[in-house]
């Protein structure tokens, strides 16, 4: 009897040390960082490489890009995703539903291959629009599949559809990560549909703004660059300003890139010339873009309100901006075409002239107390008001 008591009395000590190191193993988080390759086939200028990241904490894995704010959160155990991300024009937080495991079929296949030093099968998963490979491994004693659910934890996988090939590979496991997965609790809940509904509004032809005109006093607002670095153009009276709205998949943008980056290298020296390139591209898509091709302007990603402020519907489109923060000239089209670039360093440097020249006359008068300053204000819309206050 004693000889059985041992046995048992071990079978528990046994069986309570795996369950301790599955404990342990279950709280550590885990952070991944995969390499992105994308293949875009209707525009290679999209294609490129990045990295996202994931975090694995418990039955919640978080999501995210390298540069974006917008991030994916999934509950293994419910099988639920929700996207949050910062909604472009008012500038809230909004969470949304993002994924319907329902909607995907899978097939477990019996083919391995080592990543990581850790055994992974291939598993294909198929919906009406996307096919994916994944190899996938359960030494991590935890779930993750980017589309659908699987029993183990996806290191690698290619998604194909008619649009993209998309591969993405781990390329670091970082076992106990200090990360934590802290949310915000100013998200505002919605479906995906109200969510797009909303911007849909606000991109509809009743919603325009007309295009500026020469002459009217540049719409204000403030927002950040593709650095984090604030952009208020309010700050920027007394410089001449150089705005390009483009974005990555218009040919002819890109195309006058080159003539662009001419205008910023004639003005390096020139403390009093900015030049601001603003896009509706994420900035993890412009850091791709950057990758293969040179743009000299300060990049403004995701800067759809500035295009509506300024009445933007025609890419690219290209303004100067005087001292005085008035519109001094307006461009349509590729400058090369219309007129050419050397004709719009001229115009710069003219403008440049004018502000030199009334800088002085201004200063003429104060001296003589003969000049009466008068306090130029512009009646802002309610999307200027949001950027005035996203900062």
């Amino acid at each position: 009897m004693p000889h059985i008591m041992n046995k048992i009395f071990l079978f528990f000590v046994c069986a309570g040390l795996v369950l301790t190191a599955c404990n342990i193993e279950k709280d550590k988080n885990i952070k991944l960082t995969y390499k992105n390759e994308l293949t875009y086939r209707l525009n290679d200028v999209y294609n490129g490489t990045d990295t996202s990241f994931l975090l694995s904490q418990g039955k919640l894995i978080k999501k995210w890009e390298q540069y974006d704010s917008i991030f994916q959160l999934i509950n293994t155990e419910t099988k639920e995703s929700f996207t949050y991300c910062m909604n472009w024009f008012d500038y809230k937080n909004y969470m949304y539903q993002s994924l319907d495991a329902s909607h995907y079929e899978i097939d477990y296949t019996n083919e391995e291959k080592d990543i990581f030093a850790y055994k992974c099968k291939k598993a294909i998963i198929t919906s009406s629009t996307d096919t994916l490979e994944v190899y996938y491994t359960k030494d991590l004693g935890r779930n993750y599949s980017p589309k659908g659910f699987i029993d183990g934890f996806v290191l690698e996988y290619t998604q194909r559809n008619k649009y993209i090939v998309r591969h993405n590979t781990v390329i670091s496991i970082q076992d106990d990560s200090p990360e934590q997965i802290n949310i915000r609790t100013d998200y505002i809940e919605t479906t995906k549909q109200d969510y797009y509904k909303i911007q849909g509004q606000f991109n509809s032809e009743d919603n325009r703004l007309p295009f500026v005109k020469e002459g009217q006093t540049a719409p204000t607002f403030k927002t950040r660059d593709i650095n984090n670095d604030l952009l208020d153009i309010e700050q920027k009276r007394g410089k001449v300003l150089v705005f390009n709205f483009w974005f990555i998949g218009c040919g002819g943008c890109v195309y006058e890139i080159p003539d662009l980056n001419k205008m910023v290298e004639h003005f390096k020296d020139n403390k009093n010339v900015e030049f601001y390139a603003f896009t509706g591209d994420f900035k993890s898509q412009v850091k791709k873009f950057q990758n293969r091709k040179q743009f000299d302007f300060t990049i403004v990603p995701k800067a759809e309100v500035v295009n509506h402020l300024y009445g933007v519907n025609a890419f690219p489109t290209t303004l100067i901006i005087d001292a005085e923060g008035k519109i001094a000239k307006t461009y349509h089209c590729t400058i090369i075409e219309q007129v050419g670039v050397d004709n719009v360093i001229l115009e710069i440097e003219k403008v440049l002239g004018e502000d030199i020249r009334r800088s002085n006359t201004c200063s003429d008068s104060l001296t003589t107390r003969s000049l009466n300053l008068t306090h130029r204000s512009l009646s802002l819309t309610p999307y200027s008001e949001y950027l005035s206050n996203s900062s």
